[in-house]
């Protein structure tokens, strides 16, 4: 059947005048703002927390140097550590393996060359090289 209760309740219903719209925009400003705010805050958190990470990679880089140059397997573990936290140390700008395991510029280049051989040839031979 027919229900005049709703059907008069929905056609009562008015639009949002001037003042309403005017109001609607202010409370979305609003939010914009805060939603800006907390963005500008959680990336400047993110930033420190990336730096103490790469520092606190530094620091394990020069108190373990001598078992980073000498231990193939922990020399692994270390890369993957560093690349996880978005730190590449063989093309880092700032050459961390130059400067804390004391590799000079010709073999931080060679080591990336040798390095990508041998991901890209993984699958075929294990990304093991005959010297």
């Amino acid at each position: 059947g027919f229900q005049i209760g709703t059907h008069r309740q929905s056609a009562m219903r008015r639009k949002p005048g001037v003042a309403g719209i005017i109001q609607g925009k202010a409370k979305q400003n609003a939010i914009s703002a805060v939603g800006e705010r907390l963005e500008a805050e959680n990336f400047e958190q993110a930033t420190a927390q990336l730096q103490l990470l790469r520092n606190s990679l530094k620091d394990f880089a020069e108190r373990h140097r001598g078992r980073i140059n000498s231990d193939p397997q922990f020399r692994k573990s270390f890369c993957e550590m560093c690349l996880a936290a978005g730190v590449d140390p063989l093309t880092s700008s700032k050459g961390l393996w130059d400067q804390l395991l004391g590799l000079g510029q010709f073999y931080n280049e060679l080591a990336v060359q040798v390095l990508t051989i041998c991901l890209r040839t993984r699958d075929l031979n294990g990304g093991l090289l005959d010297l």
